[in-house]
């Protein structure tokens, strides 16, 4: 059976844990970078911020998780960059769609003027993870939610 009652009530429990988390700072979030403030996220993700991923043929949480890998040590960093490498050798498009996506999905999430003023500040990887996670923890949402089991 669909609850439409209960898909309702607990909705409005994640409103409610949605607003303990954004106590600190409101209804927005804003997203400081080389001492400048470049963008405001709002208290929810926008969806249409994700639709630029459509464009990526390839298993798209394959590559996220590949991604994800290549963060930690050892093993695990080295199989992380080796799926990468795999997935792109592959895939001739593949490293253009995904910058194209990405730098599409980055300008959604902040703004066109902030997008240029983080990609002017040559962002290094570690960059780019901390202000994906930091998105994703005020929207209070995880890749998994995002990709799937």
């Amino acid at each position: 059976m669909l609850d439409l009652d209960q898909k309702a009530a607990d909705r409005a429990s994640e409103r409610a844990a949605d607003a303990a988390r954004h106590s600190a700072h409101g209804d927005t979030l804003p997203i400081r970078w080389k001492g400048e403030q470049i963008a405001v996220l709002p208290a929810e993700l926008p969806l249409d911020t994700l639709e630029p991923l459509r464009r990526i043929s390839s298993d798209i949480a394959l590559v996220v998780r590949s991604a994800m890998q290549m963060q930690g040590t050892g093993d695990e960093a080295r199989d992380g960059t080796q799926m990468i490498v795999d997935l792109l050798s592959t895939n001739d498009d593949l490293p253009d769609t995904v910058l194209t996506v990405l730098t599409d999905v980055a300008t959604r999430v902040l703004g066109e003027s902030g997008y240029t003023q983080f990609a002017a500040g040559r962002p290094s990887y570690q960059d780019v993870a901390a202000l994906t996670v930091g998105c994703l923890e005020w929207w209070g949402v995880s890749l998994g939610d995002l990709f799937g089991p």
